[in-house]
C-alpha cells in the first residue's frame, strides 16, 4: 500500500514536470487523448467559496492530503454550448486511483468526472480576473469543425503560475469531453 501511494505521487510528478517543460510547445495546441477519472471536492464558484458546514467538516481532511490532490477548475459544458454567464468552478481533485488508497471522505461536494475521449488544450488564463470561457473558444471551434461532440464540463488542471516580463500567467491543461 505505501509504495503503491508513492508511486502514483511519483507519476503524478513527473506528469507535472513533463508538462510544464512542454508549455512554449504545447501552448494553444490541440490534442486528442484519453481523460482521467477524478473526483473533484468543489469549493469554489466563480468568486464565492462554498462555507457550508459540511464542506467544512470534510476540506480538511482532504488538505491533510494536498500533496495528492490537483487544483482543477470545470466548466459547465451548457456555459461554453450557450456562450452564457461566465460560470466555472474550482476544486480539490483526486484520481480514483489514489482515491483507492487514501479513502478520503466522499459526501455531495464530491463528483466524479469518468474518464472519456477528450480534446487536450493548454491555455495561458492570465492574472486574476482575466479567466473566461473564451479561452475555450478554439477547441470548441476545433470540436464543431470535426463533427465531434461535447459531452461533458469541460476541466482544466493548473499546471503552474508563474512572473514573466509580459506579466502573471496561469497555466491550465484543459481537456473538453467528446464523442467521435
Amino acid at each position: 500500500l505505501r509504495k503503491n501511494k508513492y508511486d502514483l505521487l511519483s507519476k503524478r510528478n513527473q506528469f507535472f514536470l513533463n508538462e510544464t517543460m512542454a508549455i512554449d510547445q504545447k501552448l494553444n495546441t490541440i490534442d486528442i487523448v484519453d481523460g482521467i477519472n477524478w473526483n473533484l471536492l468543489f469549493y469554489r464558484e466563480n468568486y464565492t467559496f462554498d462555507t457550508s458546514d459540511s464542506l467544512l467538516e470534510i476540506l480538511p481532511i482532504w488538505l491533510k492530503n494536498f500533496q495528492y490532490l490537483d487544483n482543477i477548475v470545470t466548466i459547465p459544458k451548457e456555459t461554453l454550448l450557450n456562450k452564457s454567464d461566465n460560470m466555472y468552478h474550482w476544486s480539490l481533485a483526486l484520481t480514483n486511483e489514489m482515491q483507492e488508497i487514501l479513502q478520503l471522505p466522499i459526501d455531495e461536494h464530491v463528483f466524479h468526472l469518468a474518464k472519456s475521449k477528450c480534446i487536450q488544450m493548454l491555455v495561458d488564463a492570465g492574472g486574476e480576473g482575466n479567466f473566461h470561457y473564451h479561452l475555450l473558444d478554439k477547441a470548441m471551434k476545433y470540436i464543431e469543425n470535426h463533427n465531434f461532440k461535447l459531452i461533458g464540463d469541460p476541466y482544466g488542471i493548473l499546471l503552474t503560475r508563474c512572473h514573466s516580463d509580459k506579466g502573471f500567467h496561469r497555466y491550465i491543461l484543459f481537456y473538453l469531453p467528446i464523442e467521435i
